[in-house]
């Protein structure tokens, strides 16, 4: 017999975000919801171990934050694929990369706020070819780009 869940991504948006996770939870086989941290975090399928939020998560962190941070998450909203340059987000911003440390620190402090988890991430860096690519987990930005910024 082939049992399965069906939850139209609509009435998702529309559940309560405990609900959200109960159910992520459910599906990667998860038994009980005390297990929340572990449920909003991919495992195999995630290298960098980086958290997974939905919508209802990001718009916390993103009504959390001041003007600089949302902008930031907004350029990256806007990318065409998951993986974006730390020299393009900063351009776009009309700042210098060194100033940008202070909105990633600011987008990291909201995201564990948000989590109730001390050690989450949002954003894996690699250095390469002299610039640094940052990348959400897969669930995040797809989640992410769902978002009217403001």
């Amino acid at each position: 017999m082939n049992a399965g869940i069906y939850v139209s991504s609509d009435l998702f948006q529309h559940l309560s975000d405990e609900t959200q996770q109960e159910l992520i939870a459910a599906l990667r086989g998860k038994t009980t919801a005390t297990e929340k941290t572990d449920a909003l975090k991919t495992d195999e399928m995630n290298e960098f171990d980086l958290a997974d939020l939905s919508v209802g998560q990001l718009k916390k962190v993103i009504g959390g934050c001041s003007d600089r941070p949302k902008h930031a998450l907004k350029i990256i909203a806007n990318c065409d694929e998951n993986g974006f340059l730390l020299r393009d987000i900063a351009s776009e911003m009309d700042e210098e990369i060194g100033n940008m440390r202070t909105v990633w620190s600011a987008i990291t402090r909201r995201v564990r706020a948000v989590l109730d988890d001390n050690s989450a991430t949002l954003i894996s860096w690699e250095e390469y070819d002299g610039d640094w690519v940052g990348r959400l987990s897969d669930i995040t930005f797809n989640n992410i780009q769902k978002i009217e910024f403001r």
